[in-house]
């Protein structure tokens, strides 16, 4: 009687596991077009993307800036389905493995988000080739109206020796005041490279030794890298790009900003096309935890 009742036990207990259990993890809380996704799913989604969102940030702004981004997925997975697109994933580097070793739930995730950034990537390679090229109108018209794009600054030509030493600098200073050959004493004792050709502005180093000096040569200028003497070989005046030469960049500009009317778009046509049901009681009791190092 007893070894029946403890089978009667263990029988609950395996038809509990088999049958409730499975059925209460795999509730789906997000249904969108083909796609689902359950609870733990989206959990494990939102824990394996913190770590690219500061942890003092609105912890609601997160969660809907994830929930949206899950919304998406699930558009871009449809999407790639109706395309019979598969793609190659992504292999997980070792760091990745060993952080997710024992939980794979979330190694899941880890491998669900990678697809995510492969689907998207095709995706816009997919709108980019819709995309026509702008008209010589246009172009000219973008041209006209944004003329800032197209000027500029001055530009110098540096080379420079990189010492770490003072007196060093000032030696070999006092040498090329002398007429010693700058590229002898560069390839003897520089420690960085030459910095060639500098718009102004670029930095404020640079802008001492090409724009702010009558001399071709400076004297040593400390730096966090140590003490730099410059040599000015040649400046070109500031102008302004013509058509011509503005025009990769005009159709370039003008591409990337019908690609970003495109993408929206197609996003609010696919919203309204697929149906949604979200299960917003559900999603509510999710809560954001961060991990730090001593947990």
């Amino acid at each position: 009687m007893l070894k029946l009742f403890k089978f009667f036990v263990c029988f609950c207990f395996i038809f509990i596991l088999l049958f409730y259990y499975p059925k209460r993890e795999k509730k789906a809380v997000i249904i969108l077009g083909e796609e689902k996704w359950t609870l733990k799913q989206v959990q494990d989604y939102i824990e394996i993307r913190l770590s690219d969102f500061d942890s003092f940030k609105d912890q609601e702004s997160i969660k809907k800036t994830l929930f949206n981004e899950i919304l998406f997925l699930s558009l871009l997975k449809n999407w790639a389905k109706e395309q019979n697109l598969f793609l190659e994933k992504k292999l997980l580097n070792k760091q990745e493995l060993l952080l997710y070793i024992t939980d794979f739930s979330k190694l899941k995730a880890l491998k669900g988000y990678q697809n995510f950034l492969l689907i998207k990537q095709a995706f816009i390679k997919y709108l980019q080739k819709r995309i026509p090229e702008p008209s010589l109108k246009k172009q000219k018209e973008f041209y006209n109206k944004n003329e800032s794009l197209f000027k500029i600054p001055p530009q110098c030509y540096l080379k420079q020796i990189l010492l770490d030493n003072e007196n060093l600098a000032l030696s070999v200073y006092q040498r090329l005041k002398k007429g010693d050959s700058f590229s002898d004493l560069e390839n003897n004792y520089s420690l960085g490279k030459n910095p060639g050709w500098i718009q102004k502005g670029q930095l404020t180093l640079f802008d001492q030794a090409c724009f702010e000096r009558k001399k071709a040569l400076s004297p040593p200028i400390k730096s966090l890298y140590g003490y730099h003497i410059f040599l000015r070989n040649q400046i070109k005046p500031p102008y302004k790009k013509s058509l011509p030469e503005a025009q990769k960049q005009i159709i370039s500009l003008l591409k990337k900003k019908n690609l970003s009317q495109s993408f929206n778009l197609w996003l609010k046509e696919e919203s309204q096309k697929k149906e949604l049901w979200i299960d917003k009681k559900s999603l509510a009791q999710i809560k954001i935890q961060y991990k730090t190092k001593n947990k």
